[in-house]
């Protein structure tokens, strides 16, 4: 309840009693599966990673992950890729002549091939009409919201010195306040030596408030729970607040073996669309990544 709940089930804004270790901790349930001390295999683990442990901790792209999304942009319109933007996808069919006809809010695509990296419960919608039974095991996934919030403080009204770069809270606190990071201390560029700045999360599996308060008492909640974690008492200079309304995938028991049941489904109704995304084998950018590049290798291939 005080460790791995808060470590695993914070990260992925989840139920640990729920989600699947395979799915969510590919190490930890390699390690847990063989035997002995889960600790000596852990750091076993560590000791074979081709790591660097001199590398810092935390890294981010100069500029933020808005740079990765330009640059991808800018370098399929290179290649003569048009992109659409402000047109929805409604749904995909299948002509006679075996083209994947995807209709949008704007007009008809006809395509050979077609790779879908919506969340699932968008991709159900786009296959109701051509995979009914992929459709209904998409809909299976479920979803929990979160909200950030972004607050700055001035460098004395923090009591003391955070030294850490974060923390977690468990459950068992009854807070609103599900995690924080220490902003200024993860990334250099943020301390600009005056102020503090704590981002705060808020919102799981089965607590909706991170999704349901207004931006007003999302703010008030959490500088309670900063006062009760940290001792801040005073308000304040800055504030910001991002929602992900259903953010994360919830990756329960079962999912591996669900995705497997989706991708044969999918296959068998239609090869030619293949699904990617966080949705399925992997929330971070590197596993969403590793994702697309498998998918486009199969569709280059195919």
């Amino acid at each position: 309840e005080h460790v791995v709940a808060p470590l695993i089930g914070g990260i992925n804004a989840g139920n640990v009693d729920r989600l699947s270790l395979q799915a969510v901790t590919p190490q930890l349930f390699a390690a847990a599966r063989g035997g002995g001390s889960l600790t000596l295999a852990l750091r076993k683990q560590q000791q074979q990673s081709p790591t660097d442990p001199t590398d810092p901790v935390f890294t981010a792209l100069l500029g933020g992950t808005s740079v990765l999304v330009d640059a991808l942009h800018d370098a399929l319109e290179a290649r003569g890729v048009q992109i659409l933007t402000g047109s929805e996808a409604v749904s995909c069919l299948q002509s006679d002549q075996g083209k994947i006809l995807t209709e949008l809010s704007t007009g008809t695509i006809s395509s050979d091939e077609v790779l879908i990296c919506t969340p699932a419960a968008k991709a159900a919608h786009l296959l109701r009409s051509i995979s009914p039974n992929t459709a209904r095991q998409l809909e299976q996934i479920s979803y929990s919201s979160v909200a950030l919030l972004t607050f700055v403080f001035n460098k004395e009204s923090i009591p003391g010195e955070l030294l850490a770069s974060g923390f977690l809270i468990p459950r068992t606190a009854q807070l609103l306040m599900t995690a924080a990071s220490v902003g200024s201390t993860k990334w250099a560029h943020w301390d600009d030596g005056k102020h503090v700045v704590l981002r705060v999360s808020a919102g799981h599996s089965g607590d909706l408030r991170g999704a349901e308060l207004t931006d007003e008492e999302l703010i008030l909640g959490l500088q309670a729970d900063l006062q009760t974690t940290l001792g801040i008492t005073d308000p304040a200079v800055a504030t910001r607040v991002s929602r992900w309304p259903d953010g994360f995938a919830q990756y329960e028991v079962g999912h591996l073996q669900l995705i497997e049941s989706i991708e044969q489904s999918l296959n068998k109704d239609c090869p030619q669309i293949l699904l990617a995304g966080s949705s399925y084998r992997g929330l971070g950018i590197p596993a969403c990544i590793e994702q697309g590049r498998s998918a486009a290798a199969k569709l280059v291939d195919s």
